[in-house]
């Protein structure tokens, strides 16, 4: 049995709070923003035939090409917020996991410890490489935090 259990059970119901609920709320509203985005796309417009004045032409030809380049530039901006969204929602499903890890080891489990590793192993392993890339104080005291963590569930 780990001494401090309930305490490494807080830290993880903690981290799912601090985590899940802005990640929720991320998500919520990306996630309607990209299926508004997807409902309101208009169609794209029919080719014109030439009308024979060459001003009225380039006039179209113009206008077309500006409508194109808007047009790309909303698809890129509809992918981002999609994008987001899902990273929205891996986080949350991530809140989700440190949640369940902090109810199974409330309750002595050996899974939820196994669980509770892994889960710990992700932001250890991404603040590693940042700090030995830039040793800054605050990433080299999460680095710290989670290795005591670690430690801690062995």
């Amino acid at each position: 049995m780990i001494r401090n259990l309930p305490n490494l059970a807080g830290i993880f119901y903690a981290a799912s709070a601090v985590i899940g609920l802005p990640s929720l709320v991320a998500f919520c509203f990306l996630a309607f923003s990209a299926i508004r985005l997807w409902m309101l796309s208009p169609k794209p417009a029919p080719d014109s035939p030439p009308s024979g004045n060459q001003a009225v032409d380039l006039l179209v030809t113009g206008a077309t090409l500006f409508g194109k380049t808007m047009g790309f530039l909303g698809a890129m901006g509809q992918a981002i917020i999609t994008g987001l969204a899902v990273l929205a929602f891996f986080v949350l499903l991530y809140a989700v996991g440190l949640y369940i890890a902090g109810r199974g080891l409330s309750a002595d489990r050996q899974w939820a410890r196994i669980l509770a590793i892994l889960l710990t192993l992700v932001p250890f392993l991404l603040s590693l490489g940042v700090s030995l890339s830039s040793r800054r104080m605050p990433v080299l005291l999460f680095t710290g935090a989670c290795g005591y963590l670690l430690w801690k569930l062995r």
